[in-house]
């Protein structure tokens, strides 16, 4: 049975403006953050995609939060992703055994841009919980690609020495992009010009990440 998001969904909308956390403001909100992740993390395992996708975004907040000091990057974090377990859905997961669950669970690539890591080159943190509903979830799984791969971290196209700068996202998981990653790219940009570039056979390459927390 689906959680009651509206918890969440109050928090996000008093501190995520333009993805960017006031960490500060939910510090403030800590009690009611941890009452929601004790939601979490006693729901039943069958949640849709929906939870699993606020369920970690949540948690990293919380992760980030419990480092008591903004961390001058989120990986100078012991620990962060691979080693620290969080309850959730009945059990403890790290946030990559996390992740990978619902990659793999789903097999829909477009999951990486509705997850937020903390870090400015991520995608950023939505500011209202992802739903339940399948048809409503595919939009919004699909608005959330096409407005990552319309940012500078996303896609960056060099006409000059013909090359495409994607996020290093795209290296991390290629494995998710079934037909590869300039046909994904190509398919979800809204960006007529990376559609030429990719068509043209511009070369890709890959951003460095920007690992400094995603704080406003």
């Amino acid at each position: 049975m689906p959680i009651d998001e509206a918890p969440y969904a109050a928090l996000l909308a008093a501190h995520v403006t333009d993805g960017r956390v006031d960490y500060r403001g939910f510090a403030q909100d800590s009690a009611k953050l941890d009452a929601w992740l004790v939601t979490v993390a006693n729901a039943p395992a069958d949640q849709p995609l929906g939870f699993w996708i606020d369920a970690y975004n949540a948690l990293v907040i919380d992760a980030i939060l419990d480092a008591r000091v903004m961390p001058p990057k989120i990986t100078d974090v012991a620990g962060f992703f691979d080693v620290v377990q969080h309850p959730m859905a009945g059990r403890s997961w790290t946030l990559n055994q996390a992740e990978t669950y619902a990659r793999k669970s789903w097999g829909d690539p477009r999951v990486h841009f509705a997850l937020n890591c903390g870090a400015r080159s991520c995608p950023k943190l939505a500011s209202t919980p992802y739903p339940d509903d399948v048809a409503a979830l595919d939009a919004r799984l699909e608005s959330a690609t096409v407005a990552f791969l319309g940012t500078r971290e996303g896609v960056f196209v060099d006409h000059e020495g013909r090359k495409i700068w994607v996020s290093k996202l795209f290296e991390w998981y290629a494995e998710d992009f079934k037909a590869g990653v300039p046909a994904f790219i190509s398919d979800h940009t809204g960006d007529p010009s990376v559609k030429k570039a990719i068509a043209d056979g511009y070369a890709l390459d890959y951003q460095g990440y920007n690992w400094i927390p995603n704080a406003r």
